[in-house]
């Protein structure tokens, strides 16, 4: 999932050079899945920690343990983060929790991610604090 993760980076990278984006991923991150989903998946979250960089650069951390069949992921970012107050509309298509003038697209990328974690048998959550970055859990279970 590493080099999966590397992998999206850089083409986010290439296609959009501004802003530039740091990231650190754990060695040894594995799952059993699809590989087209996952990379879905970690597209729109690294997708979302760019847009909501705050300006400068977007600097983004995945970690995380085995526990059994599944894989808990946490993908930090060091962005302008949001209030959880209105964390339930966070993964409900076409909803968004910031303007466009502080980066925000069309609503649907968390939602999609969310989605791909589920054919995973796996969930999506988020925790933030304005202006303290976000946090997105992730859990993905090997597939059958």
């Amino acid at each position: 999932l590493g080099l999966l993760a590397e992998w999206v980076a850089a083409e986010l990278q290439d296609a959009q050079p501004e802003p530039p984006l740091r990231l650190d991923v754990q060695d040894g991150l594995g799952v059993v899945g699809d590989e087209r989903l996952l990379k879905l998946l970690l597209q729109q979250l690294l997708r979302n920690a760019r847009q909501f960089a705050g300006g400068g650069e977007a600097r983004v951390e995945i970690a995380g343990e085995r526990q059994g069949d599944a894989l808990h992921l946490r993908v930090r970012d060091r962005g302008i983060g949001f209030d959880m107050a209105h964390a339930g509309k966070l993964f409900q298509p076409f909803q968004r929790l910031h303007g466009r003038d502080e980066g925000a697209g069309d609503g649907l990328g968390l939602a999609i991610a969310q989605r791909v974690a589920a054919r995973h048998r796996g969930a999506l959550s988020a925790e933030a604090r304005p202006g303290d970055g976000a946090t997105f859990h992730v859990v993905l279970r090997d597939a059958q």
